[in-house]
């Protein structure tokens, strides 16, 4: 029996020894393969685009957690590895050995989602990064208001309006501001016996559509206190193809009546100098309207 079983021991033994020579032999060849070292990937998105006459985009960013070029690429253009959908014409290009930018030719699409996509002959072979898709979306249309006042000609004293500045993330489209704009007098409701009552206007830009200036009719004064309200709709667009503005925009300046609409608003003691460069004392009025020196002079 020991004679029959003994050819078949001999197989046995032979097959754990192959195995195990295997097994040896695949952790020698694994332990010699260099390490892939995963790092860490951020997106920065872009902000949008000055308005200045000599304003470029804004590229996008990503910020590795540590080193991720090949020295030999860092502050090259980047041919292959890297793509962006949708497309946009530009340059990848690796600003230093941790960060790989995008360089558009022109400006991002207004609320536009862009996908980014890492190809693994971007990296050295010891390097992958922890994902290979990233998103994000491009600045939306904003628009925000930077000002509001009361304003009266210095040259012509009947010429009182109300003026508003607005300011938009990108060129806004003057069809689209103006026909959402309205002015009336702020606290009055159309009821079924009357309309509130609106006022003309008028809109003018700076040179890159960046800001309206919205200026009100003539005004004329009230016998009592009151405002003038600016209400501008939500949708309003630029004029780049894009999503449109989802907030409403308001505000309300206020409009002196008869009674507080002329008045000492400050006064001060000052010691100006006189031809002989000897301090002289001097009462210093400030008015909410020109006077004429004449009738300022009667009533001290």
């Amino acid at each position: 029996w020991l004679r029959e079983r003994l050819p078949e021991r001999r197989w046995l033994a032979a097959g754990a020894a192959a195995g195990l020579l295997g097994t040896v032999v695949v952790v020698r060849w694994l332990t010699s393969r260099p390490r892939v070292a995963v790092l860490s990937v951020r997106l920065e998105a872009p902000r949008a685009m000055d308005l200045g006459e000599y304003a470029s985009p804004n590229p996008i960013r990503l910020h590795f957690g540590g080193s991720a070029a090949r020295l030999s690429d860092v502050g090259k253009p980047v041919a292959r590895g890297a793509g962006l959908s949708p497309s946009v014409p530009g340059q990848w290009r690796w600003e230093s050995d941790s960060i790989l930018a995008f360089e558009p030719k022109r400006d991002w699409g207004v609320g536009q989602e862009y996908r980014v996509r890492l190809e693994s002959e971007l990296f050295p072979d010891h390097l992958r990064p922890d994902k290979d898709v990233l998103r994000f979306t491009a600045a939306a249309f904003e628009m925000n208001l930077v000002s509001s006042e009361f304003y009266q000609d210095p040259k012509d004293s009947k010429l009182k309006k109300a003026v508003w500045t607005l300011a938009f993330s990108h060129p806004v489209d003057p069809g689209e501001l103006e026909k959402r704009i309205r002015l009336d007098m702020a606290g009055e409701v159309p009821g079924w016996f009357f309309k509130a009552a609106s006022f003309p206007f008028t809109v003018t830009y700076d040179k890159g559509k960046g800001r309206a200036f919205v200026h009100s009719g003539p005004i004329a004064i009230p016998d009592r206190d009151g405002s003038i309200r600016l209400s501008v709709e939500d949708g309003v667009r630029s004029s780049r193809p894009g999503a449109p503005s989802k907030s409403p925009l308001a505000s309300a300046v206020p409009i002196p009546g008869m009674f507080n609409f002329f008045k000492l608003a400050d006064f001060a003691i000052a010691l100006p100098r006189n031809q002989r460069f000897e301090p002289e004392q001097a009462l210093v009025l400030t008015f909410t309207a020109g006077v004429r020196e004449k009738v300022a002079r009667e009533h001290l």
